[in-house]
C-alpha cells in the first residue's frame, strides 16, 4: 500500500481576536468547511489551551492550533489546493486565521490513547 500524505499546519488567529473567538470560530465554522475538502481520510485539530494572548515583536507568538489531515494519495495532495472547497475554507481565513504554516510530517503512535476518540458535535 502506498504511503498517504500527511500535513500538519499550524494556525495563528487573526490580529485583534480572541483565543475564544478563535476557538469558536474554528469548530462551528471553518473546521466544517475543512471536513468537505475531497480526499481527506483523516482530520484533526488539536486547540492550543495556552496560545499567545498578545503578540509581542520579541517573541515568536505559539499558534493557535495545529490541524493535522491525512490524504487519500498524492494525487489528492497536488490536487487539493485547486478544489472549490479549499479556496472556500482559504476565504473563510480574513478575519479569522491571520496565517499558517504547513509542512508535510510522518505519523508514529509510541503510546496509543486509551481514551475513546471524541468526534466534535456542532452544537447548531
Amino acid at each position: 500500500m502506498q504511503k498517504r500524505p500527511t500535513l500538519m499546519f499550524e494556525v495563528y488567529r487573526w490580529a485583534g481576536t480572541t483565543p475564544e473567538q478563535f476557538r469558536e470560530h474554528y469548530a462551528k465554522v471553518h473546521a466544517q468547511l475543512g471536513k468537505k475538502i475531497p480526499g481527506i481520510v483523516w482530520y484533526e485539530t488539536f486547540i492550543n489551551e495556552q496560545p499567545t494572548g498578545d503578540w509581542q515583536a520579541q517573541e515568536r507568538p505559539r499558534p493557535d492550533a495545529y490541524v493535522i489531515m491525512k490524504l487519500e494519495s498524492e494525487e489528492v495532495l497536488q490536487e487539493m489546493r485547486k478544489s472549490e472547497e479549499w479556496r472556500i475554507a482559504k476565504d473563510d481565513d480574513i478575519g479569522f486565521a491571520s496565517h499558517s504554516f504547513s509542512t508535510r510530517v510522518e505519523r508514529f503512535t509510541w503510546i496509543a490513547d486509551a481514551d475513546p476518540v471524541v468526534v466534535f458535535q456542532n452544537e447548531a
